[in-house]
């Protein structure tokens, strides 16, 4: 029994190794900028607002570039609910982007579109995290982890048009939560291992 509960613990602890390359966050926030030009009653200020994103953890795409900026362009997701206003992304039209030390010692990860859903088209839509010390990354891969305590600046940004106007409009939230969410297998498996050792130490 012993035996068996070691077995299934480092199985779960080696599976889960081997299925990190998909990464998803859950956050949540609120509108606390608006520009004059915003009033198409999408958004408003205080409004509250929470999504998730996702994306794979591959090598870095823009390989002309130092080793501080790394290019992610890759088909990942992009959601957020605003009120009864649902917007998903999931397709190439994501960019993502870590910079380690880069520009003036910053360190930020972004991760945003340049697309058009329905009525809307957004010319940036997305999040970006900033470290004015640059102490969150040592190099820029793509991160497995974000806290968002270690960032001087975690803001996301709704500008854009709405189709069939001229006034563009200008959002910007504050994040106020930012939650790593386990993959389903490495949560089942860690959980299976941990309940065998209790089982072994009672």
């Amino acid at each position: 029994m012993k035996k068996l509960s070691i077995l299934i613990f480092v199985l779960s602890l080696l599976i889960s190794n081997v299925f990190a390359e998909t990464i998803e966050f859950e956050f949540e926030g609120y509108v606390d900028v608006l520009e004059e030009n915003t009033d198409d009653g999408m958004f408003y200020m205080g409004q509250q607002f929470q999504g998730s994103f996702s994306y794979c953890l591959i090598p870095d795409l823009d390989l002309g570039a130092v080793s501080y900026s790394g290019a992610y362009h890759q088909n990942a997701s992009l959601s957020v609910m605003l009120d009864t206003a649902n917007i998903n992304y999931s397709d190439s039209w994501v960019f993502i982007r870590v910079y380690n030390g880069f520009p003036n010692g910053e360190d930020s990860f972004s991760f945003g579109v340049d697309a058009q859903y329905e009525e809307y088209n957004f010319t940036k839509f997305g999040i970006e995290l900033t470290d004015s010390t640059g102490a969150v990354f040592n190099s820029d891969a793509l991160p497995t982890s974000l806290d968002l305590s270690a960032f001087d600046s975690v803001r996301f940004c709704f500008a854009g048009y709405k189709n069939g106007f001229s006034d563009w409009f200008h959002a910007e939230a504050q994040i106020t939560k930012l939650t790593l969410i386990p993959e389903p297998c490495s949560v089942v498996l860690l959980g299976l291992g941990s309940i065998a050792l209790l089982r072994r130490r009672r």
